[in-house]
């Protein structure tokens, strides 16, 4: 018996498909219904896609083979936001496009607007958890920006950048070697990213402690070592 919410999802699969075998969803007047039906089907479907079509619809300028993986929020500017190709941004990601700060510097005149500063992330690169970009800004290629960062400057191509404020600590051929000879990157010929995705989160569990049952947890470094 379908529960109400497949008989949703199928009759917005029907729906979507006549109109693709139609030339209904080419008509002007049409697009906005087909492109609502589309965004209920793929989110459903593909929640990391229906997040890039989310940023698209807003007004970002998105690349070929992005992913974001979870909810990424803008200010009130997105079309001043661009980011590369094959760019994966993680969830809880801010991108803020204006600085309400320099309203409190009239100076008599009471004509500021406000301040605005465009965003760019380049192809390649990995955004990590919670991090935080803030107007005029520029990240390069194959960059990977830290879980908490903050980031106020722009960084070239090939860097690693973590903190608060964000600064470039290693480059990214470094961090490469480090994490693929890691005993804690775990490695699948049948599930490889991004189809790891698609595993059972049954044999995903198993598989995981399996590998970590006698791994030894990194532990803290002596006072002499910092």
């Amino acid at each position: 018996m379908l529960t109400t919410r497949k008989l949703k999802g199928y009759i917005v699969d029907v729906i979507i498909l006549f109109l693709k075998i139609t030339f209904l969803r080419r008509l002007e007047s049409f697009k906005d219904f087909y492109h609502t039906f589309y965004m209920k089907q793929l989110m459903r479907k593909d929640h990391i896609a229906w997040n890039v079509e989310c940023a698209k619809d807003a007004g970002v300028h998105v690349g070929e083979n992005c992913r974001f993986l979870g909810n990424i929020t803008y200010s009130t500017e997105p079309y001043l936001i661009e980011i590369g190709d094959n760019t994966i941004i993680s969830g809880c990601v801010d991108f803020i496009t204006h600085d309400g700060a320099v309203l409190l510097f009239n100076d008599g005149e009471n004509d500021i607007f406000g301040h605005f500063g465009k965003i760019k992330i380049g192809s390649n690169c990995f955004i990590g958890f919670k991090s935080m970009f803030l107007p005029d800004v520029q990240i390069g290629d194959n960059c990977i920006v830290a879980a908490g960062s903050v980031i106020m400057n722009s960084f070239p191509d090939n860097s690693i950048i973590m903190g608060n404020p964000a600064k470039l600590v290693s480059h990214v051929d470094i961090f490469r070697k480090i994490k693929m000879s890691s005993k804690n990157t775990i490695r699948s010929k049948e599930y490889p990213f991004p189809k790891e995705e698609e595993m059972p989160k049954d044999q995903k569990k198993q598989m995981v402690i399996k590998h970590f049952e006698n791994l030894p947890i990194r532990k803290p470094r002596s006072k002499k070592n910092r």
